[in-house]
């Protein structure tokens, strides 16, 4: 699979077009907070169980998002848990005999990152391999959420990740320039340029950047505030 490079002379005309589609993805227009009092919740895919009128996945997100280790839980067409896991605050480890017999085909997993970071190309390579139905990662500001589309049985997890870091940096060097000439017009300070790029390479430029590179790879992307 060919490398994707972003050219910055053209990252103007990029950057836009990646903000309207963002604004035209499912979710974008009425993100809100199943957690604190928002108008909807994130799509989980279907009723998935309801207890007290709140899905279980929905009521199983809100516990753990903000466990200091992540946590994770696979949901069966039913709505009931079929599988949970526990792991280290940068890792979660599924048994490899149950993503390659089958075991989660079909299902939903979901786990909570306590360094508040999108999906790694390893969720998606996993979810994929997995033949799962979706999957989920929860933080306290967002819910992101990775599908494969029809069609898609297999993934290049290296491929991706270059790709996603290429799309990434690309974002997040046009965002640094910006902010430095705000520094030489005098018009922000440097410790606050620091702490904007901080916040904009989590929040915004793997978003941009999953955005951007997920159709190539036959998944669906989507993120909603938590």
């Amino acid at each position: 699979m060919s490398e994707l490079k972003i050219n910055h002379q053209s990252m103007d005309r990029l950057e836009k077009a990646i903000d309207r589609l963002i604004k035209h993805l499912p979710g974008q227009h009425n993100q809100m907070s199943h957690a604190h009092g928002g108008s909807s919740a994130p799509d989980t895919g279907g009723s998935y169980g309801t207890s007290g009128g709140e899905s279980k996945l929905a009521s199983f997100e809100k516990k753990i998002v903000d466990r200091k280790n992540e946590e994770g839980a696979c949901f069966g067409s039913d709505g009931n848990i079929t599988h949970r896991y526990s792991g280290t605050r940068g890792k979660i480890e599924i048994p490899m005999y149950q993503v390659t017999d089958g075991i989660l085909k079909g299902t939903i997993f979901t786990h909570n990152h306590p360094n508040q970071t999108p999906p790694s190309p390893d969720d998606a390579q996993l979810m994929v391999q997995a033949g799962m139905k979706e999957l989920r990662a929860v933080t306290k500001k967002y819910t992101y959420s990775v599908k494969p589309k029809r069609g898609t049985t297999r993934i290049d997890g290296r491929s991706l990740a270059r790709d996603l870091k290429n799309a990434e940096a690309g974002f997040y060097e046009k965002e640094k320039k910006r902010l430095e000439q705000k520094v030489r017009e005098y018009t922000m300070l440097k410790s606050d340029m620091k702490k904007k790029l901080s916040a904009f390479e989590i929040e915004t430029s793997i978003h941009k950047a999953w955005t951007l590179v997920a159709p190539k790879y036959g998944l669906s992307y989507r993120r909603a505030k938590t």
